[in-house]
């Protein structure tokens, strides 16, 4: 009996850890700053799986809802420079999730435009480092 419980307890704290995260500062634009959590790299096949984070200072707007960042989860094919995004998850200002979305074009894979934020993230996720540290994307900081 004393097994079950804590076979439970440790299951529950198991599925309660938090992913940690390291962000970088990958590029910026006028409308958006471009993050890499190096610590979500994860191989798929021969591919390199990793979260990225657009930050909006500005906000887009998406008919009455304000979006304040995007989590996008890519897969980066290394070798040919390619890359795909796998699913959107878009933020509110106050950073609570308004929704969860797979990607229209998770089939497409795609070669970013040269000096895009796509271009410099590809670039960082294949060296596996560059970039500035930043403990928090939202504020920058």
């Amino acid at each position: 009996m004393k097994f079950r419980y804590l076979a439970v307890a440790a299951f529950m704290l198991a599925g309660s850890a938090a992913h940690a995260e390291r962000w970088y500062l990958a590029a910026t634009s006028a409308q958006t700053r471009s993050y890499v959590d190096f610590d979500s790299f994860g191989a798929a096949g021969s591919m390199t799986r990793v979260n990225v984070l657009d930050i909006y200072p500005a906000g887009l707007t998406s008919g009455s809802t304000t979006i304040a960042a995007s989590r996008i989860l890519e897969e980066v094919n290394c070798a040919n420079k390619t890359f795909r995004t796998m699913e959107y998850i878009f933020y509110k200002q106050d950073r609570s999730v308004m929704s969860l979305e797979p990607s229209d074009t998770i089939n497409e894979w795609k070669v970013p435009s040269k000096g895009s934020l796509n271009e410099a993230r590809v670039d960082m996720i294949c060296a596996r480092s560059g970039g500035r540290y930043v403990p928090d994307p939202f504020t920058d900081r």
